[in-house]
């Protein structure tokens, strides 16, 4: 076979395969302040993985029960978050930038209703949302935004929110307070 034909051949087949990329805007905490309704600190109680009833999706149904409002609702209860993707016994279903959860985790968590009425999406996938660990040297808490990870592409320059991976709660607490919610 000649060298031209293999590179045919080759550049074909990788076409053929399918686009897994997830491309976001970029969001700043400020965006995620001001586009927010609803911008919790809490903690993840349950994270249980359903199919839709059409057993065609898999979704991820995340409780987190409030421990401070900082925009939105004051008294929303436990807060049901519904992400797509997750595993049901051997079938995994992931989508490049949905944010993770796990039971026990302290989160702050900015979030939008779902259009079909079944509790809330975090705002951007992963960027809206943030995990919150005690620094063991001054004893602040820190809010830690997780990398955007494997195919996840920006419409934009993601510079601007890239220096926002970690943030004390006092810097979120301001940003909210700044687009109009909380204390």
């Amino acid at each position: 076979m000649k060298p031209r034909t293999i590179w045919t051949l080759l550049l074909a087949w990788l076409l053929a395969l399918p686009a897994t990329a997830t491309v976001l805007l970029p969001l700043t905490v400020d965006d995620l302040s001001r586009l927010a309704p609803l911008v919790l600190v809490g903690e993840v109680n349950s994270v249980k993985c359903e199919w839709n009833q059409s057993k065609t999706k898999i979704y991820t149904r995340v409780l987190v029960t409030p421990t401070e409002v900082l925009k939105g609702d004051k008294n929303p209860g436990t807060v049901t978050i519904k992400t797509i993707g997750g595993r049901v016994g051997n079938v995994v279903a992931e989508l490049a930038g949905a944010p993770r959860f796990s039971v026990g985790e302290r989160v702050v968590v900015f979030l939008e209703p779902r259009r079909d009425g079944d509790g809330y999406n975090t705002l951007g996938l992963y960027q809206g949302k943030f995990e919150l660990v005690r620094d063991q040297k001054t004893g602040q808490e820190l809010a830690l935004r997780p990398e955007a990870g494997r195919g996840v592409g920006f419409a934009a320059d993601a510079a601007t929110s890239k220096n926002e991976n970690v943030l004390t709660l006092e810097q979120i607490r301001a940003a909210v307070r700044r687009a109009g919610g909380g204390k």
